[in-house]
């Protein structure tokens, strides 16, 4: 398992797929599935919340159980994508319980 040093991990890398960001997709990955999965699709918070958890460390072991250099993208495990899944599972959590009919 390779872990990416915290010196190397930078808060603005510019390494995602769908955004410029991979942090911003972190953040944005684990926001709408919690919100979406709670407000929309009104299934339990705590699956939710425990599904988001799992996918986010699931991932991050993934990232680093590849090649350290991977197409040019430094890979491995980062504790910053895990910092901003947890953000992104929060402010979803937050955004869906604004909705009063997802408070049961």
């Amino acid at each position: 398992m390779k872990f990416l040093p915290w010196s190397e991990d930078d808060w603005l890398s510019k390494e995602g797929k769908l955004l410029p960001w991979d942090k911003l997709e972190h953040f944005a990955a684990a926001f709408l599935g919690v919100w979406l999965g709670i407000s929309l699709l009104g299934l339990d918070r705590e699956l939710i919340l425990f599904l988001a958890v799992v996918a986010g460390v699931a991932w991050e072991i993934k990232d680093g159980l590849v090649p350290y250099s991977y197409e040019g993208i430094i890979q491995g495990f980062s504790w910053i994508d895990l910092i901003a899944d947890g953000l992104g599972i929060a402010a979803g959590y937050a955004l869906a319980m604004l909705n009063t009919s997802a408070v049961v």
